[in-house]
């Protein structure tokens, strides 16, 4: 059976929006008999890398640093999907999540090779698993996610594997919304992203008709824009 490993990098764990896209992405990947498995790293302790380069020199593959990466290292090495799940902060990822990146050079090997564009990266030490970026952003438009599309196809690159299944959702807060008007908009989504779960193990990808939906606003922009207004000068009111 194949397995899928989900990192959820959401300061907010398991009540994030993130987590909803996720839990929705993997229903359909389940359903198409993949196993899931989901980490939350804020459960997890994992420092900044030190630059020594220990773990290219005199310790090869050990990282001096003694802290849960270890175990989060390995837990990757079983998977076949790795699904990256965060919200946008500042048009990337949340700092845990790079630094989860940063520290995983340790799997790599110092030596250079091109690739067969002729660019120079790390020779391949060990398998990536195939990429799935599910990313979500209080922004109402899709364009937000430009840069973070970008870092992740350069990741892949260097890491030797492939980003096969993306999903952006800007007007994000809406999915952990209790909104009783916007259940119905939310749950259809859902199934949408559902699909396109199921669609990647069984098709290999995401029809580009879904993709495209997928993509379509909860709202229209000023109605979406006057509502998140609405919202935050109500929390400030509680102050």
């Amino acid at each position: 059976m194949s397995n899928a490993l989900v990192l959820n990098a959401s300061p907010r764990g398991r009540q994030s929006n993130s987590q909803v896209l996720a839990g929705a992405f993997c229903r359909g990947m389940t359903a198409a008999g993949v196993e899931v498995r989901t980490l939350f790293l804020t459960d997890y302790t994992v420092e900044p890398c030190r630059g020594c380069l220990s773990c290219w020199g005199p310790t090869p593959k050990q990282c001096v640093i003694h802290d849960d990466m270890a175990y989060l290292r390995k837990e990757m090495g079983h998977a076949e999907y790795l699904i990256l799940a965060f919200p946008l902060y500042v048009d990337s990822m949340p700092g845990p999540l790079k630094t989860f990146f940063d520290r995983s050079i340790a799997d790599g090997e110092p030596w250079f090779e091109q690739d067969s564009e002729g660019e120079t990266r790390h020779v391949e030490a060990l398998k990536a698993p195939k990429l799935v970026i599910l990313s979500n952003c209080g922004y109402p438009e899709q364009s937000h996610f430009e840069a973070v599309r970008f870092l992740f196809q350069r990741i892949a690159r260097n890491f030797h594997t492939d980003v096969v299944a993306e999903v952006y959702k800007s007007q994000g807060g809406i999915l952990g919304s209790s909104n009783q008007e916007l259940q119905s908009v939310k749950a259809t989504y859902l199934d949408r992203v559902a699909a396109a779960g199921r669609a990647l193990v069984e098709n290999g990808g995401i029809p580009e008709e879904l993709q495209r939906t997928l993509a379509e606003p909860f709202l229209p922009k000023d109605q979406y824009i006057a509502a998140v207004t609405r919202s935050f000068q109500a929390l400030q009111r509680q102050v």
